[in-house]
């Protein structure tokens, strides 16, 4: 990783890939598409950042897989257990809940996804030099466009969601249910942004 823009590419590779490995999750054991994370798109930044912090974190002990393991267990299961915390003091609700899992901490985290995590982050550094080799295959200018635009959209995206989310109806009623509560919350989110697009247009109809 070379510079800022680099930095940026990467960490978009990441959240999309997560995005990704959530949906093959619902898959497997939902049988079905779910919508997941925070934001609209088809990206979910917690990974993104996960898999930035662990390849500062591991730059200088790549060929140390138990460390890196050990690392990744630690650095993400931090992350989660923040991301939690602060998205429900904004929206005093929880997007995931962990108590029916062994070894959970206050239902955010969980040892089973701390394992994940673990094998995650030894993936991470491994591949990490085949992404930085394909990235600087494509010429500057367009790793630098390439990085704005992303920039651009996940601030927008970031912006709409938080929107949104600040005006779905009856949040605290997702409280009393205990579990993952993504797919109710980003459903009703999406409803909110829906009418805050039909409103313009009844406008110019009348």
């Amino acid at each position: 990783m070379n510079d800022f823009y680099q930095v940026v590419l990467l960490f978009s590779i990441f959240s999309v890939a997560g995005y990704i490995a959530e949906l093959i999750n619902c898959i497997i054991w939902d049988r079905k598409l779910l919508p997941r994370g925070f934001l609209f798109g088809p990206y979910l930044p917690i990974y993104g950042w996960g898999c930035i912090l662990i390849t500062f974190l591991c730059l200088n002990i790549r060929d140390n897989i138990p460390l890196i393991f050990l690392i990744s267990m630690a650095a993400c299961s931090v992350l989660e257990f923040l991301t939690s915390l602060i998205l429900e003091k904004i929206f005093k609700v929880r997007w995931w809940d962990y108590s029916g899992y062994h070894c959970n901490l206050n239902g955010r985290v969980c040892l089973r996804n701390a394992v994940i995590f673990g094998v995650v982050g030894v993936i991470t550094v491994k591949i990490l030099p085949v992404l930085e080799y394909v990235i600087n295959l494509i010429p500057r200018d367009w790793q630098i466009g390439l990085a704005i635009f992303m920039l651009v959209v996940l601030a927008l995206d970031t912006l709409a969601s938080f929107y949104a989310n600040c005006k779905v109806k009856n949040m605290e009623d997702f409280t009393k249910t205990l579990g993952d509560q993504t797919v109710e919350i980003k459903r009703n989110a999406k409803k909110v942004m829906k009418q805050l697009v039909k409103k313009p247009r009844s406008k110019k109809k009348k």
